[in-house]
């Protein structure tokens, strides 16, 4: 395996792992993490003359944090796939399925279908992101 390949496949493997420790986080610690952004974006909104309520706020950023990390992972999983020559794009859609049934064992924290659909989205959106952005590259 050559040296971009190896690169390819690590960060696909550490992305796996940065989502997991998210996952893992408590209910307090990933409310925490979230509210700072919360409150970046909301004070940055008010700045420029634009009410939000912090709670439709917190609603799009968490949701937004869900998607947007899956698709990251998406796209990896279409670079891992073409150069590496393996089929694990497969199981790293599963992910967020264990994503949300270990949160049921997570202090403070819910696993949500909702979720899995958000994740499964963005995961298909990076995924194919990825495939067009590979043709084109050709």
């Amino acid at each position: 395996m050559n040296m971009r390949r190896r690169i390819v496949f690590i960060l696909y493997v550490a992305w796996i792992l940065l989502i997991l420790g998210f996952t893992l986080q408590n209910g307090e610690t990933s409310t925490t993490t979230s509210q700072w952004y919360v409150e970046a974006v909301h004070g940055f909104l008010l700045k420029i003359d634009l009410q939000v309520s912090l709670d439709l706020l917190t609603t799009i950023i968490r949701k937004g944090a869900h998607f947007g990390e899956y698709a990251v992972l998406g796209g990896l999983s279409s670079m891992n796939a073409r150069m590496n020559h393996n089929r694990l794009f497969y199981l790293s859609a599963l992910l967020p399925f264990l994503d949300e049934t270990i949160q049921t064992q997570v202090d403070g924290r819910a696993g949500r279908f909702s979720d899995v659909l958000i994740d499964l989205s963005g995961y298909l959106l990076g995924y194919l992101i990825g495939r067009m952005t590979q043709k084109n590259a050709r």
